[in-house]
């Protein structure tokens, strides 16, 4: 019998994401399918430089990946997000995928989709589930593959 492969050969026809910090301490991260590969940038606040990462988007775990977007329901993510308090610093992100005819484009500012989680009487949220759980997704698709240093 034929083994099965845990890696999905079933790739988006497009996919860009990014994570920011908004403000002094401004770190990145952003992932984009380029040309066969998964490329990642990422930047801290500390020295500014810019790390680049690339895996071959074919090793990547691409169906559990798209398992994780189909549970928190990115496809009905409005297209812009706000912060329900005014604050200048804090944190950012874009979303962009197309794939076998369901796309969403996302972002915002300070405010993410789904329910936030708020702590004691602080006025400002302290997380919001599934855009953290976009985050540990776009996480493990990347880890999945074998990263080609520059």
């Amino acid at each position: 019998s034929a083994r099965i492969s845990k890696v999905s050969t079933m790739v988006p026809q497009h996919f860009q994401f990014s994570d920011f910090a908004i403000g002094l301490l401004g770190g990145r991260c952003n992932l984009s399918l380029q040309g066969g590969n998964l490329v990642r940038e990422t930047s801290e606040h500390t020295d500014g430089q810019v790390r680049h990462g690339s895996v071959p988007a074919s090793g990547c775990d691409w169906a559990a990946f798209r398992g994780e977007l189909d549970r928190i329901d990115v496809w009905s993510w409005k297209s812009t997000y706000e912060s329900p308090t005014h604050v200048d610093d804090g944190r950012g992100f874009s979303l962009g995928i197309e794939w076998d005819g369901k796309s969403v484009h996302s972002s915002g500012e300070n405010g993410f989709p789904g329910k936030p989680d708020y702590q004691d009487d602080w006025p400002v949220p302290v997380a919001w589930p599934d855009y953290e759980d976009l985050v540990k997704a776009v996480d493990a698709l990347y880890s999945s593959g074998t990263e080609q240093g520059e």
